[in-house]
C-alpha cells in the first residue's frame, strides 16, 4: 500500500483492518513503509471512511475477475451501513508496461462502489483487447502460421 504524503497525511487508520481483509483473500500486502515503526496512522472522526491507497497489477485483476477491490471494500463495510457512508478511495492499476491508470473518488458508498467496479471492468477489458491485438500481430509476423 503506498502511503499518502506523510508530511501532510499518514496512512488512514483503516489501513490495518483493510490489509487483513486483503490477506484473508490470499493476496500479499506491502506497505510503502516496510518498517512498521516508521508508519503513522490518522483517524478521521466522521461518518466518512478513508480506504488506504490501493495499487494492484492488472494481471491480478484479469486472473481474479472484476470486482476484486470493490468486493473487499464491501466486506470491510459489512459492519457499517454502506448507504450512509461517504467513501474516499484512491485506486491505481499498473499494467505490464508499468503504466498506471488511477481513479480518486469521494462520495456516497453505492456511487463509489459502482464507479470502482466500472473502472476495474474497463481496465480488464483494455488489457484483454491489448492481448488479442498482440496475438494477432504475432500471427501476422509468423511465416509458419496457417493463415499466412
Amino acid at each position: 500500500m503506498p502511503a499518502m504524503d506523510r508530511d501532510i497525511n499518514p496512512y488512514p487508520d483503516t489501513a490495518v483492518d483493510f490489509a487483513k481483509i486483503v490477506r484473508a483473500a490470499g493476496l500479499e500486502v506491502e506497505y510503502e513503509d516496510a518498517d512498521r515503526s516508521s508508519r503513522t496512522y490518522l483517524a478521521h472522526n466522521a461518518a466518512d471512511l478513508w480506504i488506504p491507497v490501493i495499487q494492484v497489477g492488472v494481471d491480478l485483476l484479469v486472473g481474479m475477475s472484476a470486482g476484486l477491490i470493490t468486493n473487499m471494500i464491501q466486506r470491510y463495510l459489512d459492519r457499517r451501513k454502506i448507504d450512509q457512508t461517504i467513501l474516499h478511495v484512491e485506486y491505481r492499476i499498473v499494467d505490464s508496461d508499468g503504466q498506471v491508470q488511477a481513479i480518486k473518488i469521494d462520495g456516497r458508498g453505492p456511487d463509489v462502489i459502482g464507479a470502482l467496479s466500472e473502472f476495474e471492468g474497463k481496465q480488464i477489458e483494455r488489457t484483454r483487447s491489448r492481448a488479442v491485438e498482440a496475438r494477432s500481430e504475432d500471427e501476422k509476423s509468423d511465416p509458419d502460421h496457417p493463415l499466412n
